[in-house]
């Protein structure tokens, strides 16, 4: 489940990036709404998320100067699903500034 859906943002960002309508598809993914993978440090993000009774997932790519995605898939959906995505989010993103993963 989690290949898929590197393989599907990965695609995403080529068709965002090389294609006419490209921005206007880019706008729909970037929104606040159920976005819990947002970090409120400038850096856009495009994301999809998904629940069902007690899973919840979030998965997103960070279009910072060395894009990277992100996939969390959590049965905390009934929880604290929010604090455990943006918690997630938070470390990979320190992760990311520390070994400028590509």
């Amino acid at each position: 489940i989690v290949d898929d859906q590197v393989i599907y943002f990965k695609k995403l960002y080529e068709v965002v990036n090389n294609h006419d309508n490209g921005e206007e598809l880019k706008n729909f993914f970037i929104n606040n709404y159920g976005n819990f993978l947002n970090l409120n440090n400038g850096i856009s993000v495009m994301h999809k998320y998904g629940y069902y009774g007690q899973y919840y997932h979030d998965v997103g790519i960070f279009l910072d100067d060395n894009p990277y995605i992100i996939v969390v898939l959590t049965k905390e959906a009934n929880n604290n699903y929010k604090t455990i995505i943006n918690d997630v989010s938070k470390k990979i993103y320190k992760l990311h500034l520390l070994y400028k993963w590509k």
